[in-house]
């Protein structure tokens, strides 16, 4: 039975070997070094040019001091005989035409430009903060799902927060660099493209701020029919069996869908006439038609796992922090939509490891209360039947398309099934590009899941077209037809266009 403590903490040293070679951390790295190091070059370069010029300014400043006033200067009076040595040199320069001399107007140009030295120093010092403690942030998200939901949370919050500084820094900096040429070089200021600048840098800046600040609604939305004990007393007792093998609670709804899908979730669902709270089942039908009664045990024995592990409860905090980062992502320009797919990715290689590892869990849990090949075929037909789903799909666009619709997907769908003509060597190059679909998260491959169930391929395909007329699943639900129907009408009216 799986350990109901979700926030054991546990890293060993593969993981960390794992993590650190990972190229998606690099690109990480990568990005926040060339960022820092481009403007250090130039920053590096510009005081070592000042730092000489200034250097022969002081000597003949201060000789000069000293021939006049037989004594040494003070800071202050040779600061003030430094200026005057540039602004004399600038002055000569520009009285007698002569271009060798015009040099000392570039070395004030860049003198005057040397107060924004200052604020892009910081600027690079907080990206390589900033660097660090992601990277620190990533490095602990790796220790267990709890370090993971705060690391990622306070990773985004630093992530947008720099982000936003950073582009409206340099847009403040850019116009002021832009104002100092204009005025020295043009003696005219553009102020219309100083005001574009500065608004673009501002806007971008909280076009950031307010989609990473604005609420995001957990809330899935579902084309399905949630079901009370009272009209699917048969169905309600067989989940309720499960859930009391598992050591879980009844689930606080069980929604009845099409599709190839089954799933849990806490995040509350809508639906086609209303909103559901608390604990979600869902249930497809589609797939009933192929599945025995234990296979469909299996199945949902697996999905409640998710339960009693707690998972639904991570993804439930998790799936909105992602969601904002997601929304972030959309309207961020490149360097900063560049920055944050860096940063989700480096951040989704210890998602992944989570997620591979408590569908494992939930996958052996079903394997021990039904047997693991039972388990295992219900994996197989989920896989392979996806692509016959998909064919409905197509079909049903088709339909719409021509101002039609279909009455019933399912009968479509089993009637595809049962009349293709797909051989028994294709069957594996399907299912290797077969992916079981799930709103929320990352699953391992089929052939993964089959491995630690122990089930070899073969012995599941020999079963794979049968179709269990007299056994199959869906003698559990009530007016299956019936439902179906009213499914797949509310399915059309989803996807016709709104001005038919």
């Amino acid at each position: 039975m799986r350990d109901r403590n979700i926030f054991t903490t546990h890293i060993n040293i593969s993981q960390i070997k794992e993590f650190l070679s990972s190229c998606k951390y690099l690109k990480l790295i990568l990005v926040f070094v060339a960022l820092s190091i481009i403007p250090l070059f130039f920053i590096g370069s510009a005081h070592i040019i000042i730092n000489d010029i200034n250097k022969e300014a002081r000597k003949i400043a201060k000789d000069g001091f000293k021939r006049k006033y037989q004594i040494e200067p003070t800071e202050e009076q040779l600061n003030a005989e430094v200026e005057w040595v540039f602004e004399s040199a600038y002055n000569l320069a520009k009285k007698k035409g002569n271009k060798g001399l015009l040099w000392v107007h570039y070395v004030n140009l860049i003198r005057d430009l040397n107060k924004y030295v200052f604020y892009t120093k910081l600027l690079i010092a907080l990206t390589l903060f900033s660097t660090l403690l992601i990277c620190f942030l990533s490095f602990i998200s790796y220790i267990n799902r709890l370090f993971l939901l705060i690391s990622f949370k306070i990773g985004l919050f630093v992530t947008i927060s720099i982000s936003s500084i950073s582009v409206l820094s340099q847009s403040i900096l850019l116009a002021g660099v832009i104002y100092y040429l204009m005025s020295h070089f043009m003696h005219a200021i553009s102020l219309k493209l100083l005001f574009i600048i500065v608004s673009t840098g501002v806007l971008a800046s909280l076009s950031l701020i307010a989609n990473y600040i604005r609420k995001i609604n957990g809330k899935q939305i579902v084309t399905g029919y949630p079901v009370q004990k009272s009209e699917q007393q048969e169905l309600w007792e067989f989940v309720e069996k499960i859930a009391n093998s598992v050591g879980t609670k009844m689930p606080d709804n069980v929604m009845l869908g099409l599709g190839d899908n089954y799933y849990v979730s806490q995040s509350g669902i809508t639906y086609l006439s209303g909103e559901l709270k608390g604990k979600t089942l869902f249930i497809s039908l589609s797939c009933l038609y192929r599945f025995t009664q234990e296979e469909l045990e299996a199945i949902i024995v697996h999905e409640l796992s998710h339960f009693k592990g707690g998972d639904t409860f991570y993804t439930f905090h998790f799936y909105p922090t992602w969601r904002k980062a997601e929304n972030v992502l959309n309207v961020a320009i490149k360097p900063v939509r560049f920055l944050l797919v860096s940063f989700m990715n480096l951040f989704q290689l210890s998602e992944a490891k989570f997620s591979k590892k408590r569908e494992k869990i939930a996958d052996l849990n079903a394997g021990k209360l039904t047997s693991n090949k039972t388990m295992a075929c219900a994996l197989v037909k989920l896989s392979f039947f996806l692509n016959f789903w998909n064919m409905v799909e197509k079909e049903s666009v088709s339909a719409i398309s021509n101002n039609q619709y279909i009455i019933n997907k399912d009968d479509l769908f089993n009637h595809i099934i049962d009349n293709s003509d797909v051989k028994m060597e294709d069957i594996k190059k399907i299912l290797e590009t077969s992916t079981i679909s799930h709103p929320m998260d990352s699953h391992p491959s089929l052939f993964e899941r089959l491995y630690y169930l122990g089930v070899d391929l073969d012995d599941i395909l020999k079963e794979l077209y049968l179709s269990h007329k007299d056994k199959n699943a869906t003698f559990l639900i009530k007016n299956i037809h019936e439902i179906e129907e009213n499914l797949s009408f509310a399915e059309y009216k989803q996807q016709i266009p709104v001005d038919r």
